[in-house]
């Protein structure tokens, strides 16, 4: 099915995307999307999440490769699209709720078409699960927070919890004359694949976020003397009072800068 005729199609059904709230910008390039979910390299016993299904021009395409499709939309007024896919489709699941608040399924992929922002409540309960691998389509405003190195006013929660889990590429760049409607900027498609952090602030990380519901102060004593058959870390890391009494999961985007500056 072609998405040129998209405009037309959601007129037809009285549908404004909603730019303000949830960002509802279609990816209509065919040669785009093929692209898109050709780097997830789906095998046909693949169980496939997608968040932000949307008028399921991906969606589609994910059901005539993988398994199982099981695909999150958060605006009903979508439904009228992606009840006539699973007719076609039956190995496509619709779940109309928000994926945040979902108790997630088992899943081999992901491939996500939403806000980078929306990305943070999603991505601890990605980071815990046996994803193979994720496709993401991001705004340009990736490149500022998400990058190869850090230095410290780049550090945020998001990318560094990104970087503590993943190897990040960046695939290919999709131009905002793709889209309906049209973005301000070009979008990235990026592919997040699970990877061990190559850096003791990124190792330190790994193990807050894994440990979220505990003080810093046992999370760093756990990371300097673990338990688990890792060795010992030969140099003590001393970190601010008022980040030692913080719980893991109440740090802010200041005090990974201020832990950054620590393992500098």
């Amino acid at each position: 099915m072609g998405w040129d005729n998209l405009p037309k199609r959601l007129n037809g059904c009285g549908i404004e995307p909603n730019l303000t709230h949830l960002h509802q910008y279609f990816l209509t390039d065919e040669q785009a999307l093929n692209r898109l979910v050709g780097i997830a390299e789906i095998d046909p016993l693949d169980r496939v999440l997608e968040i932000g299904a949307g008028v399921g021009n991906i969606t589609e395409l994910l059901a005539q490769q993988a398994g199982t499709v099981i695909a999150y939309e958060i605006d009903k007024r979508f439904n009228v699209f992606l009840n006539s896919l699973v007719k076609q489709y039956p190995n496509i699941t619709i779940r109309l709720e928000d994926i945040k608040r979902a108790k997630w399924p088992k899943f081999d992929r992901l491939i996500a078409n939403i806000p980078f922002n929306a990305l943070e409540p999603v991505l601890p309960k990605l980071a815990q699960s046996k994803v193979r691998n994720v496709v993401l389509v991001v705004g340009n405003r990736f490149r500022q927070i998400v990058g190869e190195s850090f230095s410290p006013d780049q550090i945020t929660k998001l990318s560094v919890m990104m970087h503590a889990f993943f190897k990040i590429d960046e695939c290919f760049v999709i131009e905002k004359s793709k889209f309906y409607p049209e973005p301000a900027t070009d979008a990235i498609v990026v592919e997040l694949m699970p990877a061990q952090p190559k850096t003791h602030f990124l190792q330190f990380c790994r193990s807050l976020f894994d440990n979220q519901n505990k003080l810093v102060e046992h999370v760093l004593k756990l990371y300097e003397n673990p338990c688990d058959g890792r060795r010992p870390q030969k140099s003590k890391v001393n970190l601010p009072i008022d980040i030692l009494n913080k719980r893991a999961d109440h740090l802010s985007n200041s005090d990974f800068k201020k832990l950054f500056l620590c393992f500098a």
